[in-house]
């Protein structure tokens, strides 16, 4: 029998191993495929496909068989998995690779010729973790993070040409980049002209930490901007007046330009688009309230699904906005209403009482 048929439970030590000359003996080894299904399906390949399939075999025996002679050389115990059986070829059918050198053999040559570092290198490269996660995925550096963002959705911008009298726009830190790379959703309080030299120029922020599901599932915890306590300290999103909205506005729209040089993304545009309906609107000064609250719903909405600009669906969100806060407003001044008339009752039931008792 051919010595590349050497399958299943017959294993060869390096000092087992046949040199050219010797004769394998022609003990048939056991067949390792025992379902029935699998064994017609596997009778019923072509002649080709047979030879294709055995060659892949003998390359993953080969592996097994170096692996195996350099474990015995080195005197390791770990063990090696048992070789794959090889699907049976006709003997008028002999598949090319019976003239090739058994795995036995060509591990025993690929062994001899290797020193001992590029052993080592070898075995390490062959035994090592198989699902180790890539680095852009693991790391929860802030510089990666950076690089991240840039991966994410473009490049830095290139440098501006001061001007005297002019003031340069202040740039974007590391905390928008992490915060954006993560879909954590960004406050404008962190886009006015004020804070973003603040957080350039200050000291380092409050941090906290988030647990995050990276690209292949692995549960990973990532720092970022404490943003409620930021808010604490600079104000609310909620209580921006119509210039600080604006100003901040125009900085969003800036830091997703900054990160299209080299990305076919259009965010800018996007969101170029959502504020400059807002600001087209007739009665923008009297409705900011009704608009501050929309722009903010929609942000955050658009984190977990976005969605494209629509000029119809925002004149109906808007409406519905509008009324809302409407109709909230009345309730308010119906229980404030309400408040001094109970405090005027309880005051004129007072007085009454302390007329009686004198």
């Amino acid at each position: 029998m051919p010595d590349f048929l050497l399958t299943g439970s017959q294993k060869l030590s390096p000092s087992q191993l046949p040199g050219d000359n010797t004769q394998l003996t022609p003990n048939r080894p056991r067949k390792t495929h025992r379902n029935d299904r699998i064994i017609e399906l596997l009778r019923a390949l072509p002649r080709a496909d047979k030879i294709k399939r055995n060659n892949l075999i003998n390359s993953r025996n080969l592996q097994r068989e170096i692996a195996r002679a350099y474990r015995e050389a080195n005197n390791m115990q770990e063990a090696v998995s048992s070789n794959e059986s090889l699907i049976t070829v006709p003997d008028e059918e002999t598949a090319p690779a019976s003239q090739e050198r058994s795995p036995s053999r060509q591990a025993k040559a690929f062994v001899s010729d290797l020193s001992p570092n590029s052993a080592k290198s070898w075995m390490k490269s062959i035994f090592r973790k198989r699902h180790k996660e890539s680095s852009d995925d693991d790391s929860s550096d802030e510089g990666s993070d950076v690089q991240k963002s840039k991966r994410h959705a473009a490049a830095r911008n290139a440098e501006v040409a001061g001007t005297p009298g002019v003031v340069l726009p202040p740039g974007f830190s590391q905390y928008h980049h992490i915060l954006f790379v993560n879909n954590v959703y960004m406050p404008l309080t962190l886009f006015t002209n004020l804070n973003l030299r603040h957080i350039n120029r200050g000291p380092a922020l409050t941090t906290t930490e988030i647990s995050v599901c990276s690209t292949r599932g692995k549960i990973k915890s990532v720092k970022i901007l404490d943003i409620a306590k930021f808010e604490a300290l600079h104000g609310a999103e909620e209580n921006l007046s119509y210039d600080q909205w604006s100003e901040a506005a125009r900085n969003y729209v800036r830091f997703f330009k900054s990160l299209e040089h080299e990305s076919q993304s259009k965010m800018s545009s996007r969101w170029d688009a959502h504020f400059g309906f807002f600001k087209a609107r007739e009665d923008v000064y009297k409705d900011f309230k009704p608009i501050l609250l929309l722009d903010i719903q929609m942000r955050k909405d658009y984190i977990s699904q976005p969605f494209t600009f629509s000029d119809q669906y925002y004149v109906f969100e808007l409406q519905k906005m509008i009324e809302d806060v409407q109709e909230q407003r009345l309730e308010e001044m119906f229980g404030a209403l309400n408040a001094v008339s109970h405090r005027e009752h309880s005051h004129r039931t007072r007085q009454r009482r302390r007329r009686k008792a004198s």
